[in-house]
């Protein structure tokens, strides 16, 4: 018999850290344990990498009830500094440590357990139900955008994603916009800035005015306003030195409705200006990740249903935003219908040192989506 906990802590026992991934190895587990009624593909990235679809067929091929969570985690840092080994999943008055826990294998586990009941019940459901299990999350989103190119999530209906939301009800999700300023200029004496062109300072200069030029939208009701934050500057050879390079990178995170286009325009434009001044300069600008923001409609039918759900479980059904981006911003919108992020686990245990997540949360989670999956396709 099926163990959710049991097989929450095989997911975190098994290493499926970036920037190696190897989410092949949890697709091996997650593959053991599905039932032969479900039609398993896997989408193969690169040796060890893959993105894992389970289908359980309907009497229709539309209206699909999708749930998705990605299989990597990010990398542990130093073991030493743990509470318990980051790869050895140990239990304390119902809290669980290891990596992965709440970002989210947490959300895996509970996902497989509920489609897992849902299949033993014996009756075909209206529509499919599909599993999506994706790789690379927690770096460029590989996984999400093969899966909804690959054909197999034709017919969705609906979209859970199994972040970590302490099973708060997402409805949306800013977008991210990380670029890459690269700056050349002219070598000099710190005693003789005069005859230099200063790379580190124009960088600095570059990711400025880019922050000060970021449209200024109205506050979202959930999400707040568009920012942006300086994240690394890299420059210089010495104290006495006017550097010649310099490389400075921006997380830019945007609201619905913000063109993630125009910012990069801006930031382009900024480099054409900055070189237009002295021909020594070189100033250019790259993405290095891009996700657009989404929402969904309140009035939603997965909304509605997961709100009456968490009604009944004396917890809250007001939608919040999410600040990080998810897989739903890679999928939604090539396959566009509505979408709740709602999972175990908090998600300010995300990416920590000890991070950890509670058994009931988890084993209340695949309630919700067992009861869920029951509303809508049967």
């Amino acid at each position: 018999m099926f163990d959710t906990i049991e097989f929450l802590k095989q997911l975190i026992s098994t290493d499926s850290s970036q920037p190696e991934g190897n989410e092949q190895r949890v697709a091996e587990l997650i593959k053991g344990v599905l039932p032969p009624c479900f039609e398993v593909s896997c989408i193969r990235h690169s040796p060890g990498r893959c993105t894992l679809v389970a289908v359980l067929p309907g009497e229709q091929r539309s209206g699909a009830a999708v749930l998705a969570g990605h299989m990597d985690t990010v990398a542990f840092g130093d073991p030493a500094a743990w509470k318990h080994p980051p790869l050895q999943p140990v239990e304390e008055d119902g809290v669980i440590y290891g990596r992965g826990s709440a970002d989210m294998k947490g959300g895996v586990a509970a996902m497989t357990g509920a489609a897992i009941r849902f299949a033993a019940l014996g009756k075909k459901p209206r529509s499919p139900l599909i599993l999506v299990y994706t790789a690379d999350e927690e770096n460029l989103g590989l996984g999400a955008v093969a899966a909804s190119e690959s054909g197999l999530l034709e017919g969705m209906g609906s979209l859970i994603v199994a972040e970590p939301t302490a099973l708060g009800l997402g409805s949306c999700e800013k977008g991210a916009l990380w670029l890459r300023f690269t700056v050349k200029g002219v070598l000099s004496h710190g005693s003789r800035p005069e005859i230099g062109l200063n790379a580190a300072e124009a960088a600095m200069e570059l990711c400025l005015s880019l922050k000060n030029a970021l449209p200024k939208a109205p506050p979202h009701p959930l999400l707040g306003v568009n920012t942006a934050s300086v994240t690394g500057i890299r420059s210089g050879v010495g104290n006495n030195v006017i550097p010649a390079d310099a490389e400075a990178t921006m997380d830019i995170r945007t609201l619905p409705g913000t063109d993630n286009g125009a910012i990069l325009e801006a930031a382009r434009r900024l480099c054409l200006e900055r070189n237009a001044q002295d021909s020594r300069w070189d100033c250019r600008v790259e993405v290095i990740n891009q996700r657009p923001a989404v929402e969904t409609d309140l009035s939603s039918g997965p909304l509605r249903r997961l709100g009456r759900l968490l009604e009944q479980r004396g917890l809250t059904s007001r939608p919040k935003g999410l600040f990080f981006y998810t897989d739903a911003s890679q999928i939604v919108t090539k396959i566009p219908a509505p979408f709740a992020i709602i999972g175990p686990g908090d998600d300010k245990q995300a990416h920590q040192t000890s991070e950890h997540t509670e058994r009931a949360s988890v084993l209340a989670a695949e309630e919700i989506y067992f009861e869920y999956l029951k509303s809508t396709l049967l």
